[in-house]
């Protein structure tokens, strides 16, 4: 066929044409170099070095012959999915320049791809016997990244979804069609040489997704929220990539070897993954009691999420992972952060009870102190029954406040009922715009499961959330720049009541990490910042209590062993000149009376038993004992059991630290080790 064949370009205007191609394969990315932002003697060094090594290049390999000799299908294929290219980066990087230069460069590799690929792969003819050949391989590979893994994510994290099996699986077939109908595609042009290599390539993909997938995963680092320290893996890295490049190249090897062997392997290979999935998913499906195909209906509604009383509120702004180290740091080195939070007190001698955010939130809210080491469900329950979690909301609600939590901590939502004034229950809506999020978003978590472990940081998935692709009507922005994008949307409510609101964001959560904390720091400050200026101009800043906290520190207490979260508070009718810093010895177990005491509802020494002391029952420099609860892997001990609950990250155990003093008593602490170790029937993470 005349269009699967190169074109037969005369040397003569091959070589009329070198100048002009060479300086056509090198602008775009002296186009891109001028689009970054770096200074002027950088960008020359690379202009240089770009134009050398391109001339270089260009002459050696002959590229311009192949730049003029490619197919009529393959140029038409080039310039339309430059085009797409084109569009893509646009909308994503807002940059002609950066777009056009994409777009470019793009072109003329895939434009040298599909001139060789056509001219020694293609022999001008379709093959139509080859699609059987190829069958296998291609369905296989499909199946493995748009179906098994997909699946095998959902139904063993079922509670970290709100979204039935089916309310997503449907999407997902058709990237699986379309990559089926692309590689079948491919094989039906190519020549006995080429196929016999393709079929080789598809059988080593499809057997190496399979062993980094099914073993050598195990050796993968906890995803919880901390960024993952690669440079602690590079060992393992190494070698995973050698075994994986030896079953890579198993096929091809058996192909000049034993061709009756290589015939059966890559057939066999490919039919083997597929089988060994498909059971997978079936035992994985009869595990899950149906529960894979229920939809979670309650939801924590966002529809008032930026709404505040013009009488009486208490709000709390929750950023996520924030250490009170870094606050410190910052307020040391760059105290400019802080204009604007003159009215506000830090309290810099904090100890949070727990170390993670479900199990951090309940205790504050509810008032519950057992340790998380039975079933998660159990305890969850207990929490919420007990006097104290009940008597808060009933104190609240009485006193005509409307409690609303912005909260992402997995909590089951039905033991809140009746105390979360935004809980409400709804069917997931699909759209479009759903589609694209969830194909996207499930193909990240697919590629960081079967990339290798040398190139898993370039497909980390700490900041996915495959949930907000799924509209509920109303749900809550968690994302920093979600949250910093409606706060202009705030507005008074049209009801006499008061407002209770928490508001939890992501916060200093991965990829924010030490290294970079003050610049984060400064980012989340604007970002509240914007919060309270809204407040002030509805006119109820005044008379509103404000917290500014972290729910926790930093996770990671081998590499961070003090942390502490982030504590600052503004009372009603408090104002100042200058932020104030004290040194009293707060802890968790102190905020349901600290709640209570801001609004008017405690009630003396009657309620200390109950809710315990107030922050403002501790002095500055007063010693006190307090206890941090830290989720650790011991080896020592036996794995925890996987919560349906809330998602595990591995922990099977809890340390606890008993320190009187500051950050530095608990560092000593942490250094001889824990006081206490108690095992967790199941990951409370």
């Amino acid at each position: 066929m005349f269009i699967l064949k190169n074109l037969n370009t005369s040397e003569k205007i091959i070589k009329n044409l070198q100048i002009p191609l060479l300086a056509f394969l090198i602008f775009p990315f002296l186009l891109l170099i001028w689009s970054l932002d770096i200074n002027i003697g950088l960008i020359i060094a690379l202009d240089i070095a770009c134009c050398a090594a391109a001339a270089v290049l260009f002459f050696l390999l002959g590229l311009d012959k192949v730049m003029l000799t490619n197919s009529v299908l393959g140029y038409v294929m080039t310039a339309g999915l430059s085009v797409l290219i084109f569009i893509w980066c646009f909308f994503s990087f807002k940059s002609l320049s950066v777009s056009v230069a994409a777009a470019l460069i793009f072109f003329n590799c895939l434009n040298i791809l599909l001139s060789l690929f056509f001219r020694y792969g293609c022999d001008g003819r379709l093959h139509f016997k080859n699609l059987a050949f190829s069958a296998f391989g291609a369905a296989a590979l499909a199946f493995t990244l748009f179906i098994y893994l997909p699946s095998d994510s959902f139904i063993n994290n079922l509670k970290n979804f709100d979204f039935a099996y089916q309310d997503f699986i449907f999407f997902m077939f058709i990237p699986f069609f379309a990559v089926i109908l692309i590689a079948e595609a491919i094989s039906l042009l190519l020549n006995e040489k080429f196929l016999n290599l393709y079929l080789s390539l598809l059988a080593g993909i499809n057997l190496c997704i399979f062993i980094q997938c099914t073993f050598l995963n195990s050796n993968l680092g906890l995803l919880d929220g901390e960024a993952m320290k690669w440079e602690d893996y590079t060992d393992f890295s190494v070698i995973s990539s050698v075994i994986l490049l030896v079953y890579l190249a198993l096929p091809f090897v058996l192909q000049f070897i034993s061709r009756k062997l290589w015939k059966i392997i890559v057939k066999k290979i490919p039919l083997f993954v597929g089988l060994i999935e498909g059971v997978s998913l079936i035992i994985l499906a009869i595990a899950s009691n149906g529960e894979m195909f229920e939809r979670n209906t309650l939801f924590l509604s966002g529809d008032e999420q930026y709404t505040v009383s013009s009488k009486k509120n208490i709000i709390t702004i929750v950023l996520d992972a924030t250490d009170n180290e870094y606050i410190k740091a910052a307020l040391k080195d760059k105290p400019e952060i802080f204009e604007g939070y003159e009215d506000f007190t830090v309290y810099t001698n904090t100890c949070s009870f727990f170390d993670s955010t479900f199990q951090s939130f309940t205790q504050i809210f509810s008032g519950y102190e057992e340790l998380p080491i039975y079933e998660v469900d159990k305890w969850n329950h207990d929490a919420w029954s007990c006097e104290s979690g009940i008597e808060f909301f009933k104190r609240f609600h009485d006193a005509n406040y409307k409690m609303n939590f912005f909260v992402d901590a997995s909590w089951d939502l039905s033991l809140l009922e009746g105390r979360i004034d935004n809980i409400k229950s709804s069917s997931v809506k699909n759209s479009v715009t759903a589609y694209m999020g969830v194909v996207n978003d499930f193909s990240r978590l697919t590629a960081y499961r079967a990339m290798p472990f040398a190139l898993k940081r370039f497909f980390t998935v700490d900041d996915l959330d495959i949930n907000r692709n799924f509209s509920r009507g109303g749900s809550f922005n968690f994302y920093n720049d979600d949250f910093e994008r409606d706060i202009e949307t705030m507005e008074l409510a049209d009801s006499s009541k008061n407002y209770f609101v928490v508001e939890h964001t992501w916060g200093a959560h991965t990829p924010f990490d030490r290294d970079n904390f003050m610049d984060t720091a400064e980012y989340l400050f604007d970002m509240v910042g914007k919060y309270l200026d809204n407040l002030k101009k509805f006119g109820v800043y005044d008379n509103s209590t404000i917290i500014i906290m972290a729910d926790h520190g930093s996770h990671n207490i081998t590499q961070y062993p003090n942390s502490t979260p982030l504590f600052m508070i503004k009372e009603a009718g408090r104002t100042s000149d200058r932020l104030a810093l004290n040194d009293a010895p707060i802890y968790f177990t102190d905020l349901m009376a600290t709640y209570l005491t801001n609004a008017g509802l405690f009630d003396g020494e009657k309620d200390r038993e109950l809710f315990g002391s107030p922050i403002y029952d501790f002095e500055e420099g007063e010693q006190r004992e307090r206890v941090a609860h830290y989720r650790v892997n011991d080896d020592r001990y036996p794995p925890s059991k996987v919560s349906p609950l809330v998602p595990s990250f591995g922990y099977n155990v809890i340390y606890s630290y008993k320190y009187t003093g500051d950050s530095e008593d608990l560092l000593k602490e942490t250094q001889k080790g824990p006081y206490r170790i108690d095992h967790m029937e199941e990951d409370a993470s």
